[in-house]
């Protein structure tokens, strides 16, 4: 089977290639034209749709793994038409051109789909409400995937980081050789989600839940680390696994930190329907960061 990964050079893109190069046969889009990991790769812009169904009638892909997006969340909001571009107009492109060649696409959401004032855990069936642009821009996107692909599924994905891009535990752990107090939020909880085990759970299905995962076409499903915690616990486990023990953590409000994009209170998602359908469950965040951090080393 042959698999298309947009974003192939990004933060999950890489990862999905590592983990999936060994079984299947894997083709790259990314447009800073950065070859991904050892994987033939097109430097194409997918906001193009010309460039985007070339590629696709040329490459004529099974599956589709759309990481490819503007995840920069604050940027979203001053660069709204940019934001719309790479988040929205380049799933469009790839929704006719995918169904041009019978591909199903999988698509990465967001927890940040929600607005966070729900008492408990998001579920698939949640209607959307989002806070800030970055969001909407998902949102839309989604909504144009169940419009418009005939194979399809959408995956949430929360508080994602990883080993070859930017991301919080990357940016605590930079800060901490420079400063002794660093200033986090506490207010707002989520699941954090390391990128490797986001790619070894489509290994999974892929090959042991290959049933199950072709009876899932059509579904939206939640993809997240096991547990839950603030973005202060999680700065304060990742000092403590990298053995910053003089850095101090001070948990502070969001109105203490005020960004340009609001962010959820909770976004917490329910991650019960991914096990139930397709038999994955990742393991706790705390071993996963843990695993990150000695990586990075």
């Amino acid at each position: 089977m042959k698999i298309l990964i947009t974003g192939s050079a990004g933060m999950l893109g890489t990862d999905l290639v590592e983990a999936l190069r060994p079984q299947f046969e894997l083709v790259g889009i990314d447009r800073r034209d950065v070859p991904g990991a050892g994987i033939p790769t097109h430097g194409i812009d997918l906001v193009h749709a010309e460039a985007t169904r070339a590629c696709l009638l040329k490459e004529r892909p099974a599956l589709i793994f759309h990481t490819a997006a503007k995840t920069a969340v604050d940027s979203c909001e001053s660069e709204k038409q940019d934001a719309l571009n790479l988040n929205v107009e380049m799933t469009r492109n790839l929704i006719r051109a995918g169904n041009e060649v019978g591909a199903r696409l999988i698509f990465f959401s967001t927890d940040y789909v929600f607005d966070g004032t729900k008492k408990g855990e998001y579920t698939e069936d949640d209607v959307p409400c989002p806070l800030n642009f970055y969001g909407e821009t998902k949102c839309l996107a989604e909504k144009a995937i169940q419009a418009e692909a005939r194979r399809f599924n959408i995956f949430r994905v929360s508080w994602l980081y990883g080993l070859h891009g930017r991301s919080f535990p990357r940016t605590i752990l930079q800060k901490a050789k420079e400063v002794r107090l660093l200033k986090v939020v506490s207010d707002q909880i989520g699941r954090p989600t390391f990128t490797r085990d986001v790619a070894q759970a489509f290994l999974e299905m892929l090959t042991r839940q290959s049933s199950a995962f072709e009876r899932a076409e059509h579904q939206t499903f939640n993809l997240a680390n096991d547990g839950t915690c603030s973005w202060a616990e999680m700065a304060s486990a990742v000092l403590k696994y990298a053995g910053f023990d003089q850095v101090k953590v001070e948990y502070v409000d969001s109105a203490q930190y005020p960004l340009p994009a609001a962010r959820p209170k909770n976004s917490v998602l329910s991650i019960a329907k991914i096990q139930q359908h397709l038999g994955i469950r990742l393991r706790p965040w705390q071993e996963a960061a843990r695993e990150f951090v000695k990586e990075l080393a």
